[in-house]
């Protein structure tokens, strides 16, 4: 079928279902979309439980538990140790459907009284305070995160350890205060990453070590501002800006954000090693559509946040999971 512009039943504004698309639903079995893509995240999105940590009871043992699903919550919260074992039994929430009724009205009732977990993840030591976290172990307050270890303050990480603030970093070590930042050691406020070691105050930098306040810089080494210097005037450098001082911390990072609008390149977007692909935020992904912070995926449409999907269309955070038990 050829590309067809719809009117969004939700915004109302018109958007376009690609050829692709329809061919993409008819091999699925799918009917064709009423809403724009923004329009279906925000439903998707709704189901997405992402809230402030609280202490509160099971209602099972009056154990206590730390959750983010809110007080308002209409279902009974487990424990989620309880929520797997036989101290209770799913099929007593069993009923008949009624044809006479709207089924989305039946799955609403039913989903207010059926108990669901406090906490998602499994495999974790010391990490109570956490949600969608696995295999980890001493994590502290971190959403939608694997394999960490001694690591505080964070959301979307895999394979970091001994860090504090992270966001959306991958295997990072001894590091602070970085965003969308990928194997490095001892890097200190940064933002896009990669290869970089004993480092602070970086921006779009790959395979760096010893390096402070610069941006778009590729394999260097004992540069400030940009400007190289010899290891012994970098080391005293360094040593002016009195670092451990927060007033001069906060400082230096306004400063940075000046010269990152004034004088960084900025590319057009955060893709790497994507073919055939659009969207932001994706990685090592092929025919991927429409789609954000995606990673290891193939033929993939409108898809937000994502690891390892394969054929997959309209979805949010899907993920591989290697065993839920």
């Amino acid at each position: 079928m050829n590309q067809e512009v719809h009117q969004c039943q939700n915004c109302k504004q018109d958007f376009t279902i690609e050829s692709d698309d329809f061919v993409f639903y008819e091999k699925l079995d799918l009917p064709a979309p009423e809403m724009c893509p923004v329009c279906r995240w925000k439903y998707l999105l709704a189901f997405w439980v992402f809230g402030k940590f609280r202490i509160a009871k099971s209602v099972l043992t009056d154990k206590t538990i730390i959750t983010v699903i809110p007080e308002s919550a209409p279902f009974p919260i487990y424990d989620r140790a309880e929520f797997v074992s036989d101290a209770w039994d799913p099929l007593t929430y069993g009923r008949d459907y009624d044809q006479s009724h709207s089924f989305l009205e039946q799955l609403v009732e039913l989903q207010s009284v059926v108990p669901h977990p406090h906490q998602v993840g499994t495999k974790n030591t010391n990490c109570d305070w956490t949600d969608d976290v696995w295999e980890s172990k001493d994590a502290y307050l971190i959403c939608s995160a694997v394999n960490v270890e001694s690591v505080s303050y964070g959301y979307r990480l895999a394979n970091c350890k001994n860090s504090i603030d992270l966001v959306y970093c991958f295997d990072l070590d001894r590091s602070y205060d970085c965003l969308y930042c990928f194997k490095s050691y001892n890097l200190n406020y940064s933002f896009n990453c990669r290869d970089c070691m004993d480092s602070y105050f970086l921006y779009d930098c790959r395979n760096c070590q010893n390096c402070f306040m610069s941006w778009n810089l590729r394999n260097k080494k004992y540069h400030i501002l940009n400007q190289p210097y010899s290891k012994e005037e970098y080391e005293q450098k360094i040593k002016e800006y009195n670092l451990k001082s927060r007033k001069s911390i906060d400082n230096l990072g306004k400063e940075l954000w000046q010269y990152i609008q004034r004088d960084a390149i900025h590319r057009q977007n955060y893709n790497m090693q994507v073919a055939n692909s659009s969207g932001n935020f994706i990685a090592n992904d092929k025919n991927c559509s429409e789609s954000y912070f995606l990673e290891e995926s193939e033929n993939c449409r409108y898809c937000f946040r994502g690891f390892q999907n394969k054929e997959v269309i309209d979805s949010i955070r899907l993920f591989v999971v290697r065993n839920v038990a």
